[in-house]
């Protein structure tokens, strides 16, 4: 059958089902394209994730709890600072956080940010886009642009003026 994927480990890879607690993932696919019924698709997709065990969400405590913290300010944390929140060392608060998210708290927080720099500009469109930049912690308006060009490959001007899906979910 083909390699099926989901969910990207980083920003230029992705993950191949087969190779993880879902190797069996074709079998399921199969099961779902060739029932009769919803109900069928339903009955044959819970099945599947009965069998699965799952991991110990209270191992993942810490990292939701730094995803809050930075969903909550928008990605404008300073690691440093969060660290009084936290029981932990800065290493291993930041090893946990790459094990559950495949991400450092620092790329996780800038992929925060830009999102919510470019959802409010999408949303106010008359405002500056140095206005904005300062608004959500940055110093200057070109090392806003730096890093949107490094995540997106674009300018923030051109993502804007882009009808992308990515743009158009923002508003």
């Amino acid at each position: 059958m083909g390699i099926f994927i989901f969910f990207p480990k980083g920003i230029a890879s992705i993950t191949d089902l087969s190779a993880t607690l879902y190797s069996d993932v074709s079998s399921l696919h199969y099961k779902i394209f060739n029932s009769n019924s919803f109900t069928e698709q339903v009955e044959h997709v819970e099945l599947f994730f009965s069998k699965k065990i799952l991991p110990d969400v209270t191992n993942t405590k810490i990292s939701r709890d730094i995803c809050n913290h930075i969903y909550q300010n928008n990605g404008n944390i300073i690691i440093k600072d969060m660290l009084s929140k936290f029981s932990h060392s800065r290493q291993k608060i930041n090893q946990l956080f790459l094990d559950h998210t495949n991400n450092s708290i620092k790329e996780f927080a800038l992929y925060t940010r830009l999102r919510a720099i470019m959802k409010y500009r999408a949303n106010n469109p008359q405002e500056s886009l140095t206005d904005i930049t300062y608004k959500f912690g940055y110093f200057d308006q070109s090392h806003f642009i730096k890093d949107m060009k490094k995540i997106t490959g674009v300018t923030p001007s051109k993502f804007s003026k882009s009808k992308n899906f990515f743009y158009e979910q923002l508003k």
